[in-house]
């Protein structure tokens, strides 16, 4: 059975940030979070809609009082995480002052063996990483720690609404992290997704600190790809390890398979787990363009037998990203902030699998983008 989050931003962007039209009088049993920030209209018009929406409504707004009794989250975080899910793309231009970012959820599973051979494990648990796949503009006034805490005691109450067998499956967040759009994607995503990127002389995009992800499929000899750790970038993922969600397909499709000329995915045929580690090594250009270490970052799946195959070069994507002109609310006052955001319901999207890969199929996890 797979685990998906088929649809999540369609799901939970109805869950959170759909019409706070008025509903003419008072529905029943309105928790005193929502009562105590005026937000009863918001919780009633949810609650007409599907009686979930309004619970999950319920629960982020409690979690996070619970969590920050100051307001703070509330007033200076909420808003732009609700403007997230509005976007609809997988990129942002942030204004005011705010801060790009890419959030990853850790999760666990006690429920799932630990000889299962579609699931990392680490520290005898079964772990894998999720990326919310939303843009988020972030405010200074956003309390990064408060921020993480509140997504990961929340991650199931959200990812329930988009499909139960991962809460069946015994998983649950750990701990989440919020690095710059800038260094998962650009950094990161791009270099891991083109791994001969940085061989494209004059072409290649500027990095001043170049780093080795050490790349292991299965019980492969691991093998290097180049990737960007400018500003930090490798120390704000935290315990996530993003090089390797990357590698492993994120977006559907296999960075160091070869490609089947005429097929728009790669063909992918091998049932491994994929892991990388940051070198210690240092970057040496002439080294790692030379044709013997290419050779090794290309072709690691067998193509069908009938099928002609030619090597295409990977092309990095482009992203048309939107510019967040103004914020759905404006929260300036505690503890009575304002009614919830207003946009509209957000097309179906693709979502995260388990790591088990068919042979002809989509990673265990992509971009909630297509």
């Amino acid at each position: 059975m797979k685990l998906t989050t088929t649809g999540i931003l369609t799901k939970i962007a109805a869950f959170l940030v759909v019409s706070a039209r008025a509903v003419n009088g008072q529905c029943p049993d309105v928790p005193a979070i929502v009562q105590s920030l005026s937000l009863g209209g918001t919780y009633c018009y949810l609650q007409s809609v599907d009686p979930r929406r309004a619970d999950l409504f319920a629960t982020v707004l409690a979690k996070a009082f619970e969590i920050d009794p100051t307001y703070g989250f509330i007033l200076h975080c909420l808003e732009d995480l609700l403007g997230s899910f509005e976007i609809g793309t997988p990129r942002a231009v942030c204004n005011d002052g705010k801060t790009e970012l890419a959030m990853f959820s850790k999760v666990v599973s006690t429920i799932i063996p630990l000889n299962s051979d579609a699931w990392g494990v680490n520290n005898g648990t079964v772990e894998t990483d999720v990326a919310w796949g939303v843009p988020m503009c972030k405010s200074a006034l956003c309390n990064t720690e408060v921020f993480n805490q509140v997504l990961t005691e929340t991650w199931s109450d959200f990812f329930d609404l988009v499909d139960a067998d991962w809460r069946n499956f015994g998983f649950k967040a750990i701990a989440t992290y919020a690095p710059t759009a800038e260094c998962v994607y650009d950094q990161i995503d791009i270099p891991v997704n083109n791994p001969e990127l940085y061989c494209s002389g004059d072409n290649a995009p500027v990095c001043n600190n170049i780093r080795l992800a050490e790349i292991t499929l299965g019980d492969d000899a691991p093998f290097e790809v180049a990737i960007c750790d400018d500003n930090n970038c490798l120390a704000s993922l935290g315990a996530s390890d993003v090089v390797g969600y990357y590698a492993n397909g994120a977006r559907g499709r296999d960075p160091f398979c070869i490609v089947i000329e005429g097929e728009n995915d790669n063909f992918m045929a091998r049932f491994q787990e994929t892991s990388a580690k940051i070198s210690d090594k240092a970057f040496n250009l002439s080294n790692y363009c030379s044709a013997a270490a290419a050779s090794k970052r290309t072709g690691r799946c067998e193509p069908p037998t009938d099928a002609p195959v030619t090597l295409q070069p990977v092309i990095p994507p482009t992203v048309s990203p939107v510019v967040v002109t103004k914020a759905p609310v404006r929260m300036t006052s505690a503890p009575v902030p304002a009614q919830v955001p207003v946009p509209a319901p957000l097309p179906a999207v693709s979502a995260p699998k388990k790591r088990k890969k068919s042979k002809k199929g989509k990673s265990r996890e992509e971009s909630f983008f297509n």
